[in-house]
């Protein structure tokens, strides 16, 4: 059984390091099998790894300008192999700030290393989401 804080204390530095692009410190903290789950829902948004996840933050992190994250709410279970973060991202692509509100779950090892994270986010303005608008005064 983990520690729930130090599982706490590993995602925030985790998360710290993502926000300061140094793919080398996130590296630290995962697993050599560690699996990435973007929000989007295809295999194109998933990254298995160690290596290729090192990689794919610093391909992400050199697509932007300015990046920046902060957590505004975080929780583990009892047992501290899972962490749950709500957070938000925003990059800056070609001039422009974008905001990404989301939440994040981790999966830890006995180690207390990260074997998966999947992401989840609310989409922005400029996305559809009229499959999910419900009107709640029609009949």
């Amino acid at each position: 059984m983990l520690n729930p804080d130090e599982a706490i204390a590993t995602v925030l530095r985790f998360w710290k390091a993502a926000g300061e692009c140094d793919a080398d410190t996130a590296a630290e903290l995962m697993s050599e099998t560690i699996e990435r789950r973007g929000p989007q829902f295809d295999d194109g948004d998933v990254v298995r790894g160690k290596e290729a996840y090192k990689s794919f933050i610093r391909a992400v992190q050199g697509k932007m300008s300015h990046y920046r994250n902060a957590t505004h709410d975080i929780m583990a279970a009892p047992s501290g192999r899972r962490v749950w973060i709500e957070c938000t991202e925003w990059p800056t692509l070609d001039g422009v700030e974008y905001e990404f509100p989301l939440c994040m779950i981790f999966d830890l090892d006995d180690a207390g290393l990260i074997t998966r994270n999947n992401i989840y986010w609310k989409s922005p303005p400029s996305s559809s989401t009229d499959w999910v608008r419900v009107d709640h005064n029609a009949n």
